[in-house]
């Protein structure tokens, strides 16, 4: 189907696949290992493609200017070697950083700061 054209969404949340979130890194794998689809099609599978299904691809889905941008960075390159996926070193939400040296920083500083007022 790819091969064909067929646009590919990957996504980790409880669907089709059955894949839970914290197993998309996994269901990346698959795709590009197994079913030989290049990674760079999956990465895109995993944003943009995602984005533009849930009609929001005006905001979601790609770095760009005037979108929100949620953020993770990995130690690796995913292009040349797709488990980088499973070695997060950051995430970055809402411009808030929750993950960091791949430790969940709790709480995060958003909380933190509505607890002391």
């Amino acid at each position: 189907m790819h091969a064909a054209g067929v646009k590919l969404v990957v996504s980790g949340d409880q669907g089709s696949t059955g894949t839970q979130i914290d197993e998309l890194p996994l269901l990346m794998e698959f795709l590009v290992e197994q079913v030989r689809i290049p990674a760079e099609a999956v990465l895109r599978g995993v944003t943009w493609l995602a984005a533009e299904a849930l009609g929001l691809a005006d905001r979601l889905g790609t770095l760009e200017p005037g979108k929100l941008a949620d953020m993770v960075i990995v130690d690796g390159n995913p292009l040349g070697d797709v488990t980088a996926m499973r070695r997060v070193h950051t995430v970055i939400k809402d411009g808030e950083t929750l993950v960091r040296d791949g430790a969940m920083l709790w709480p995060t500083p958003h909380l933190a700061t509505l607890a002391r007022g």
